[in-house]
């Protein structure tokens, strides 16, 4: 009777610390932080740089920058710890810019979002030759790198913040119930001996 009572203690006191646990095994990455940040009007940028709450995966990451030119992204987005950075055309033109990301957190799910951001204070020259070098770039190879790329979704919040919670709570349920069972099978066992 006595190992009955010293195991449903036990048990009673492991179970709140697998309960503490769980909120931290489902949560998300998040973005801290952009450049440009949202809302903001700047000079013409080079690039957006999205940091992290923790490190990002190379896969499944990817920045879209629209304005009023069409897209105005260079190249591949490139992961480095906790920081993912998009070059950007040379030159954009005054306007609103729409950032669409799609970023592969450390636990492996991705999150996704959008911001905005307005380009103020570039010269007539650079926005005539960007509108030049834009529209001849979009008529070329638009449809090719619009049927290739695929556009991230424009949500703020990771696509399922309990994704690892059913887990969490099995593997919680089982492990109660073998320590359960364990008392259980050692109770009968000791009240045998002392019969």
């Amino acid at each position: 009777m006595r190992i009955r009572s010293l195991l449903a203690l036990l048990a009673a006191a492991l179970l709140p610390l697998l309960v503490v646990g769980m909120p931290t095994a489902s949560a998300h990455d998040r973005v801290a932080s952009t450049t440009p940040k949202d809302g903001s009007t700047v000079a013409p940028p080079e690039k957006i740089v999205l940091s992290l709450s923790d490190r990002a995966q190379p896969t499944g990451t990817q920045l879209k920058v629209t304005g009023p030119q069409g897209e105005v992204t260079s190249g591949t987005a490139i992961v480095t710890g906790k920081v993912v950075t998009q070059a950007l055309k040379p030159g954009l033109p005054n306007g609103k810019y729409t950032v669409v990301w799609r970023v592969t957190s450390s636990d492996g799910h991705p999150i996704s979002g959008t911001f905005a951001f307005t380009v103020a204070g570039a010269t007539a020259s650079t926005s005539s030759s960007a509108t030049a070098s834009g529209s001849s770039a979009s008529n070329s190879a638009g449809s090719a790198a619009s049927s290739t790329s695929p556009t991230p979704p424009a949500q703020q919040t990771p696509t399922n913040s309990s994704n690892n919670a059913p887990a969490v709570v099995i593997g919680a349920v089982v492990l109660a119930v073998l320590l359960i069972g364990g008392g259980v099978l050692l109770s009968r066992r000791y009240l045998k001996d002392d019969e």
